[in-house]
């Protein structure tokens, strides 16, 4: 069992699942949009962080954020920039809950 989830989360981060697939996914869990996010390494300590969200329906990328490189340091900033791309506010945690800051 552990030996099929890893080798499905490779092929996953692989890039090889479609927007599709992953529109069935949130389909089979009941969403109606399923926000994919893409992390990875350029060595050193420079990463690269881009999103998008995904229309279970349709399976129509509806939004989509650049790519951000950043460093670990930089990471709590680069979520907050993505979050304002795909959704036109920045974010804050209160008590665990996501809430919009409207400025």
């Amino acid at each position: 069992m552990i030996f099929s989830v890893a080798k499905a989360h490779e092929h996953q981060r692989s890039g090889a699942v479609d927007d599709s697939r992953i529109a069935k996914l949130g389909a089979q869990f009941g969403e109606q949009f399923v926000c994919v996010v893409k992390v990875g390494s350029m060595g050193e300590d420079k990463n690269y962080l881009s999103a998008r969200i995904v229309d279970v329906e349709t399976a129509k990328v509806t939004k989509s954020s650049k790519p951000f490189t950043f460093t670990i340091d930089d990471l709590s900033d680069v979520c907050e920039d993505v979050i304002a791309q795909l959704f036109g506010s920045t974010m804050s945690r209160t008590f665990g809950k996501p809430k919009a800051i409207t400025n």
